[in-house]
């Protein structure tokens, strides 16, 4: 067996009996490959009776509480004897007091809430009868004087175990047996006193590996193929065909994704796309089908953006796009707590490396040293400071950070398309500050006739109908022409424009939306209308005066950072549900905004001229923007950052 290769065997090598395909996968897919035979007793540990102490005992048997002066979480916490004996007698389990505990066997029953299932006091009573092994736990918590070093204890954690070659056991029914792999089937077979299963008929038997490694049924053509072989090499004819299709990598690729928490955008708050995930599972699919050893496929996933390009001027696209791994996971990016959410992001990447690459539970280390896990607080860092220098999101200090994507092309040619999209985002944000100058300039100038036309709205809202025609129609007709009617006259009659009286008659109109900011305005007698009015004014002036002046300093040192060759600073943000009147009413459909089509009369004659030439020069840029390089979803390298410790995991207490 090829031990390099990810999921199955050496492609030109001979498969054996019915399900040694599945079998094998099995083996070599998981961290703990190559350990079935050497380290059972851990593996049984980590997988039954590790999780059932977490669910079943530790909420009062860990080392704070100690019920009974037992803590389920370290080995040497059963190191003790009861009223009724030794709490665990390696190797017997019916002198132990906790197995006639969990069987309700003694005066004490344990869980004290309800019996365990059959199956867990199996497996509990097994474990005992094992020895009660419990790999890779700390008896001891060791100090910082102590070193980085693991101990020899911690070394023994199942997963910093070698691959190694096993050597078949020795069987008693040799006849059976096609494969070494069949040895180890059968010895376990033998040593649980089972006879192996019938052979299967050939149809059946296709139909399994066909399944098993292309996720599909074969096709009738396949099947008569497959019946219609009766040479000695047939199944693995089959096997070959299968291990040779794309359907392959596609079936056992799933697999890895679903351990690389592969996803098409973001997940929580806000759910962005990553438009470029699928590239990362190609490269996952076209990674099984290739055949490419596993260090080789773990470390292009880890670091393959610093691997070299196979040509010279070229980049290493594969191993660029590999490094999705690290950047497909979930990603708060609105989260306001822009440090939090960065080392979220490190947290998560730190954790998706330690459960797919090490073996390791990591996260608890964020907060103190791991309580199961040969991991320290001090080692977590030391991770995170790697994950620091590098490149997760375009800007993680941004108000919403845009996530990063990666060229795959040389940077002089991606610099060429880069430099003219910041010519086109100059140039497009040059049309808003005039735009944007000029619109608070127009609405200053006539906010202080706002009152007359609120209450001009009014006064056309309530004046009385005509007459009710004869029909629906002629009703429906009849009560535009009135509300025209009306609009021209209390136009006419308080000498105001009757294109701008109907923008706040339209505004004003009852609407689906819940708009309580509006009720003082609608509500409000004849006689209290007129102050209303102008609190309505007031409260507008307050935040336009606030929000514009701020605009315009920032404007100021927009352009100032532009002429010295410096970054321009983030323009001020405004929470729009702080004066709803002001944020709606100023949109450009709003009564007090400005449209496209009106620029020319409201905004001065330079200032027209200015965004005239400056919308010219952002076409023609558009029209002569270079081609999109391609892009992948990846992290790219930063600079070293020297990474503390978080006291408790909390990011602001270093």
């Amino acid at each position: 067996m090829n031990s390099s290769n990810l999921v199955h065997m050496r492609r030109g090598g001979k498969l054996g009996t019915p399900g040694t395909v599945v079998l094998l996968a099995g083996l070599v897919l998981g961290p703990s490959a190559g350990l079935l035979a050497g380290s059972e007793p851990g593996e049984f540990f980590e997988t039954k009776i590790r999780p059932l102490f977490a669910a079943q005992c530790q909420s009062g048997h860990d080392a704070k509480q100690k019920l009974g002066g037992l803590d389920l979480t370290r080995r040497e916490g059963l190191d003790r004897e009861g009223s009724g004996g030794p709490v665990i007698v390696p190797g017997d389990a019916g002198a132990s007091a906790l197995i006639r505990a969990v069987r309700y066997e003694s005066k004490i029953k344990m869980p004290p809430t309800g019996k365990l299932s059959a199956t867990e006091i199996v497996d509990l009573t097994e474990w005992v009868r094992m020895g009660a092994p419990w790999p890779g736990l700390r008896t001891a918590r060791r100090t910082d004087t102590e070193g980085g070093a693991f101990t020899e204890e911690e070394k023994s954690w199942w997963s910093f175990q070698p691959v190694l070659r096993q050597e078949p056991p020795a069987v008693r029914n040799a006849d059976w047996v096609s494969t070494p792999i069949d040895k180890f089937i059968l010895a376990r077979l033998e040593n649980e006193s089972f006879e192996p299963a019938p052979a299967t008929d050939k149809l059946t038997l296709l139909r399994r590996v066909t399944y098993d490694l292309t996720g599909l049924p074969p096709t009738e053509r396949e099947i008569k193929d497959y019946l219609a072989d009766d040479s000695a090499d047939a199944y693995e004819t089959v096997v070959e065909r299968l291990l040779d299709s794309s359907r392959y990598g596609e079936r056992w690729g799933r697999h890895w994704l679903d351990v690389a928490r592969y996803a098409d955008s973001t997940g929580v708050d806000e759910d962005h796309k990553y438009p470029f995930a699928w590239k990362y599972r190609d490269y996952v699919v076209d990674a099984f089908n290739d055949d490419i050893p596993f260090d080789r496929f773990l470390q292009e996933q880890i670091a393959g953006d610093l691997f070299p390009a196979e040509k010279p001027g070229k980049v290493n696209a594969r191993g660029i796009i590999a490094t999705g791994f690290l950047a497909l996971g979930p990603k708060l990016i609105a989260e306001q707590d822009k440090k939090k959410m960065l080392y979220d992001m490190i947290d998560e990447q730190i954790e998706v490396v330690g459960k797919a690459v090490l073996g390791l539970t990591l996260q608890c280390a964020r907060c103190h040293d791991h309580k199961f896990d040969p991991i320290r607080q001090r080692d977590y860092y030391s991770m995170a400071s790697i994950f620091r220098s590098t490149r997760q999101v375009e800007d993680w200090r941004a108000h919403v950070s845009e996530l990063y994507f990666m060229p795959l092309v040389p940077e002089a040619e991606s610099e060429q398309y880069f430099s003219h999209q910041e010519k086109i985002k100059l140039r497009d944000q040059q049309i808003k500050n005039i735009v944007e100058e000029q619109s608070a300039a127009y609405v200053m100038r006539v906010l202080p006739g706002v009152p007359e036309y609120l209450i001009a709205a009014r006064e056309v809202k309530e004046a009385p109908p005509a007459p009710a025609p004869a029909t629906a129609a002629s009703a429906e007709t009849a009560a535009g022409t009135d509300r025209d009617e009306a609009l021209m006259r209390v136009a006419s009659q308080h000498a105001l424009n009757a294109v701008q009286l109907g923008k706040w008659i339209e505004y004003l109109k009852p609407t689906d939306e819940v708009r309580p900011h509006l009720n003082r305005l609608l509500e409000a007698g004849a006689t209290e209308l007129p102050a209303v009015a102008e609190r309505y004014r007031a409260e507008f002036e307050k935040t336009a005066s606030k929000r514009y002046a701020d605009l315009a300093a920032w404007r100021v040192e927009y352009e100032e950072a532009l002429a010295n060759g410096e970054e321009p600073p983030e323009r001020p943000r405004f929470f729009g549900g702080e004066n709803r009147f002001f944020t709606e009413t100023t949109t450009s459909k709003g009564p007090l905004g400005v449209s496209r089509e009106q620029r020319k009369m409201i905004f001065s004659g330079d200032a027209f001229e200015r965004l005239t030439q400056l919308e010219a020069d952002l076409r023609e840029l558009k029209r002569t923007l270079p081609p999109k390089p391609p892009m992948a979803n990846a992290v790219a390298e930063e600079d070293p950052y020297q990474q503390h410790i978080f006291v408790g995991g909390n990011v602001h207490v270093p």
